[in-house]
């Protein structure tokens, strides 16, 4: 069950309809809101975003995946997917899709994204009283939230923070903005 708004995804589906996108609500991931994709079987562009989305994440994410669909018509796979011509077009989207009557509610939202587009966009985290991993410091353990893996933070690399898996030792770099459970250690006596 979805929390989107029918006439966003009616919205959503006649611009599909239109560019020949086939359309998908999918079930949530947890590391992805949406993505373009050429579909192997038929060749058909496709675009999958998830429902359970705000009515805000789905506008920007869908025009996220739309721009990709753009670059990837003008450019095929030569371009990197959130290279400059990505974020050229992602602008040009969002400058363009304020102008439509059935968005103004998300005007500012999408205005503000169109000057600076960015790849990522977080979502919503179940708990906003959790800190986020920028708030740690080195050496200090941690589980992502909704995650069973106990991570222990190294440092700061330019936007994200370079992190050990307690258990494997392998390395992994995460996002700042990520929400985290700061474990203590026990006491051993």
């Amino acid at each position: 069950m979805t929390s989107i708004k029918k006439e966003l995804l009616d919205w959503a589906s006649n611009i599909c309809a239109h560019e020949n996108i086939q359309l998908i609500l999918s079930k949530p991931r947890k590391r992805k809101l949406g993505d373009f994709r050429i579909d192997n079987l038929n060749k058909k562009p496709r675009i999958s975003i998830n429902s359970n989305l705000s009515n805000e994440l789905f506008v920007l994410t869908f025009l996220h995946e739309l721009a990709h669909k753009i670059v990837y018509d003008q450019h095929g796979r030569r371009v990197k997917p959130h290279g400059l011509e990505w974020k050229n077009q992602f602008s040009q989207v969002l400058k363009t899709a304020v102008q439509d009557d059935i968005l103004l509610p998300f005007r500012d939202f999408l205005i503000q994204h169109s000057k600076r587009p960015r790849a990522r966009v977080e979502n919503s985290p179940s708990n906003p009283n959790l800190p986020k991993l920028r708030d740690l410091s080195p050496g200090q353990d941690f589980r992502i939230e909704g995650s069973k893996m106990t991570f222990k933070l190294k440092k700061k690399i330019r936007t994200r923070y370079l992190c050990t898996h307690v258990e494997s030792g392998k390395l992994y770099t995460i996002s700042g903005n990520a929400s985290v459970m700061e474990l203590i250690p026990q006491l051993k006596f």
